[in-house]
């Protein structure tokens, strides 16, 4: 990709765009109109870019893991002041044996959002040596950056440290249709390691009319579907913990209780608090900045409320994208916002930028 002259990339992040930009990158840009622009500005813009080039360190090392491993949670730096994307997107190549929810568990990535990213491949015939991409790149969701925020139509958990420097992301199971995970902010009120499972009577009422019986009191042991690490929440009956059932990470695939990978859940146990606060959202539209630049992320909403009948609700895009502009003078291809909409790729891609007014108010 060759930039216009007055364009000068200070580094180079790649990420889905592939209509505006066929190779895929964000650039965090230089002072290119230099006779306006304050020195805040660059100094600002050279935070993010530091704080940039260690998320892409630290997801490097997550993405060369070998086939025998699992990844513990993804960990990035905290970006600066007017940046909201962590992450970096990369392909890996088809190996023996692989699909597609694995592909995605080695990496710390969900099934449904390597589903998203990939909506052309076909499962049955996944050709070894072909490549797939690999969609580790968010947009921080719209919630208070403190403590644990589980996006409910992303399927994805985000935990801030007290020390506000850094950010660990995790894909999570969540609560089937008709037994959704509720949303709202509550707090961990109870840690156990290899707990007993007392199985609700709604439980193993359901499950007994698809023939399953559930045992009332299920001892700690590989058949116990809480596995190894039990938070309890202020949300009545429900639960974050790790699972028997890796397979259902990243999939609706609960009672309500919100569920991660083994090592994942081992990570996190080990480093909140009782009392750390818990706040749930569904937001299946992001938007966020990098820089001078806006972005979207757009996932499928969930299907109790997709309505298949009816056109795309943009409503809540159209809000997401506004909350980010605020009073900021800004320039939104609102085509391009729509296109993403629909897609529901999971990625974040630019749709709009600061105007040259704004720039020289905010920082001249």
């Amino acid at each position: 990709m060759k930039l216009p002259a007055d364009k000068q990339p200070i580094l180079r992040v790649a990420t889905r765009n592939m209509d505006a930009n066929p190779n895929g990158d964000i650039y965090c840009y230089g002072p290119f109109f230099h006779y306006i622009i304050h020195l805040t500005y660059i100094s600002n813009v050279l935070q993010c870019i530091m704080k940039m080039k260690k998320q892409f360190l630290l997801i490097t090392t997550a993405i060369t893991l070998t086939a025998a491993q699992i990844s513990y949670g993804l960990k990035f730096q905290l970006p600066a002041p007017g940046c909201d994307i962590v992450g970096h997107l990369s392909s890996v190549e088809i190996q023996p044996s692989d699909n597609l929810g694995l592909i995605g568990r080695k990496r710390d990535i969900g099934y449904f959002e390597m589903r998203e990213a990939n909506p052309h491949l076909d499962e049955g015939l996944m050709e070894i040596g072909s490549n797939i991409l690999i969609p580790a790149q968010f947009i921080l969701p719209a919630a208070p950056r403190k403590g644990i925020v589980v996006n409910l139509a992303e399927m994805r958990m985000y935990y801030y440290p007290e020390n506000g420097k850094e950010v660990y992301t995790y894909p999570v199971g969540i609560g089937r249709v008709a037994w959704q995970t509720p949303e709202g902010t509550g707090k961990i009120t109870a840690k156990v390691k290899d707990p007993t499972w007392y199985a609700p009577k709604s439980i193993r009422e359901d499950r007994a009319k698809d023939g399953v019986i559930i045992p009332a009191i299920v001892k700690p042991g590989p058949d116990n579907p809480l596995g190894r690490y039990k938070m309890s929440l202020s949300f009545p009956g429900y639960l974050i913990h790790s699972t028997n059932l890796p397979e259902g990470v990243g999939m609706r695939s609960s009672s309500g209780c919100i569920r991660m990978l083994p090592a994942d859940a081992e990570q996190l146990f080990n480093m909140v608090n009782i009392g750390t606060t818990v706040t749930i959202v569904n937001q299946p539209y992001k938007a966020g900045w990098s820089g001078h630049h806006l972005y979207l992320e757009a996932h499928s909403p969930l299907e109790e409320q997709d309505d298949k009948n009816s056109d795309l609700n943009l409503t809540p895009m159209v809000k997401a994208i506004s909350e980010q502009v605020n009073h900021k003078l800004t320039k939104v291809n609102w085509k391009e916002a729509q296109a993403i909409a629909e897609e529901e790729l999971g990625i974040p891609a630019l749709i709009g930028n600061l105007t040259v007014n704004q720039m020289v108010t905010t920082y001249g």
